[in-house]
């Protein structure tokens, strides 16, 4: 057996310690500023300071969420809330190594803002016709209360068929044309209130007779009638007249439910779009030539509507990388994280505290690092990170670190 070699030493005397601060304490906490999505809170510290302090709660959804906030503030708002809900709130103070607390407060948040009240239903009130011609009629009408999406205007041709002329909700008047001289005729309107019909309110008229003719011109002809520039809601029609000129023109056909429409055309055009159609559908239409008195035509033609644009392809499921720890410092951790593919509208960090009390961090979706406070040295913390798509939480993703 061979040595000992020996040696003695003396310890060095304790520095002289300074003067420790004594601990700081925590005073009330209130809630104030209520609103449907908020509370305000405010709290005092009568005695010390603190390094920071952390406000905890639980979500709607009844999970933690911490809210942390710097020691010189004694006021904080708690966005993210939900109407109508009594919440619990926790406030910590921070001092040292040491966690301090709680105090406690309960506040319930406002009720949503009512929904405005419904419009009345609107009246209609008198209808009247005037500005009589041999072929037109004016109509006028009034609204004593509220306000129409719309009108239509029904009534039935020379031949008996059914007519709908359609009026924006803010006219007042409208002009019936393509009528025959010396003819009664009886006149709907209906308004157009959200989903219902109201009315009708009528009134009868007998158009003019026709002045003392001069020489009548050679009777015109319609030629032929084709469709182009299909879309999904829309058609174009085209026509040609190869011989005399018509005083108007008029396109009927029948929309989604089956209902007889018609488009007035003056006699110039050789061009007319169809609008409001539906995707995916056929159509007929029809137009007469209107000479004189007399109706000329039909001509028709066919005509399918374009399909529906598809929808955009949905954006596909991001994807978690992978968690790492740095920065490491007595009472923090810096976690970062790589989001290999898509994007995410936010994340969440979660740990155990010291005492063992789960702690939830939020973040924002374009963040790839947080910083963890309000930690205690040489602990081991374990760390969850989810990503928040959608209505999903996807992950975790986790790592561990020591302080």
């Amino acid at each position: 057996r061979l040595g000992p070699v020996s040696t003695d030493a003396v310890t060095a005397p304790v520095p002289p310690e300074e003067e420790q601060p004594s601990q700081p304490r925590l005073g009330e906490l209130t809630a104030s500023h209520v609103t449907p999505t908020s509370v305000q809170l405010d709290w005092t510290v009568p005695e010390g300071t603190f390094d920071s302090f952390t406000v905890q709660y639980k979500d709607a959804q009844g999970q933690p969420q911490v809210l942390p906030v710097d020691g010189e503030s004694r006021t904080v708002t708690v966005p993210d809330l939900v109407p109508s809900r009594r919440y619990k709130f926790n406030m910590y103070g921070v001092w040292g190594r040491k966690r301090l607390g709680p105090i406690s407060t309960d506040a319930v948040t406002a009720l949503a803002p009512s929904q405005e009240e419904p419009p009345s239903q609107p009246q209609l009130g008198e209808l009247t016709a005037s500005h009589v011609t041999p072929t037109s009629v004016q109509l006028e009408w009034t609204v004593p209360e509220g306000t129409f999406d719309s009108f239509t205007m029904q009534y039935k041709d020379a031949q008996g068929q059914p007519q709908v002329l359609p009026v924006d909700g803010g006219s007042r008047t409208v002009t019936v044309p393509d009528l025959v001289p010396s003819r009664r005729y009886k006149f709907n309107v209906y308004g157009v209130w959200g989903r219902k019909r109201l009315g009708p309110v009528s009134t009868d008229a007998v158009t003019a007779p026709v002045p003392p003719e001069e020489e009548q011109p050679s009777q015109p002809r319609l030629g032929e009638l084709t469709a182009s520039h299909v879309t999904p809601t829309s058609v174009q029609l085209d026509w040609t007249v190869p011989e005399g000129t018509f005083d108007s023109f008029t396109v009927q056909y029948k929309d989604a439910q089956g209902q007889p429409q018609v488009l007035p055309v003056d006699g110039k055009s050789r061009t007319v779009t169809v609008p409001d159609l539906v995707p995916s559908r056929r159509y007929k239409f029809n137009m007469y030539g209107v000479w004189g008195r007399k109706r000329l035509g039909p001509i028709s033609t066919d005509a399918v509507t374009a399909l529906a644009p598809s929808q955009e392809e949905p954006p596909s499921q991001p994807r978690l990388g992978e968690l790492t720890a740095s920065h490491v410092t007595p009472t923090s951790v810096q976690l970062e994280w790589t989001v290999p593919e898509g994007t995410f509208d936010s994340f969440t960090v979660q740990y155990k505290d010291a005492q063992g009390q789960p702690q939830v961090l939020p973040v924002d979706g374009g963040s790839r690092t947080a910083t963890v406070p309000d930690l205690v040295p040489t602990h081991l913390y374990k760390f969850n990170l989810y990503g928040v798509w959608g209505q999903k939480r996807l992950g975790p993703i986790y790592t561990d670190a020591v302080t």
